[in-house]
């Protein structure tokens, strides 16, 4: 999965399991912006939606062959990906959490600011509060 904004656009891309998406919404503004990409069932079908600024900036309807194989035990990269090594995200990243369960809009909407107690299915966060010595930014999950 990678999200990425290249130098010369002013919307965003998005690479899945062999899928790619590119975005409308304006984001190199100077402005942060709440960037959610949620990849499963939260309508009934199968979708994949980027969200900017809690409204879908653009959706992708799916079928099972559609995506290619996803791979659980690659690296997790937040900031560049592997389709985009010389190429790294430009702008500023926080609070990244990872998921296993399709978020609704509601839900988007809902933990954009703040995540409640006990979340189902909240599987990593990443708040980019301090590094440790090594460079490293831990999240609360641990990771």
């Amino acid at each position: 999965v990678t999200i990425q904004r290249f130098s010369e656009r002013n919307s965003l891309t998005v690479d899945v399991c062999g899928l790619r998406l590119s975005g409308i919404q304006a984001v190199f503004d100077a402005t942060w912006h709440h960037i959610a990409l949620v990849v499963g069932n939260p309508n009934g079908y199968p979708q994949l939606l980027l969200y900017v600024d809690e409204k879908v900036d653009v959706a992708k309807n799916m079928s099972a062959g559609d995506l290619d194989p996803f791979d659980y035990k690659a690296d997790l990269r937040i900031g560049y990906g592997e389709s985009m090594r010389s190429s790294y995200f430009y702008g500023y990243i926080d609070d990244v959490r990872l998921w296993s369960v399709a978020r609704s809009s509601l839900q988007v909407v809902d933990s954009m600011w703040s995540v409640e107690s006990n979340p189902v299915g909240l599987e990593g966060w990443w708040q980019f509060d301090k590094a440790n010595m090594a460079g490293i930014v831990k999240g609360v999950s641990g990771l």
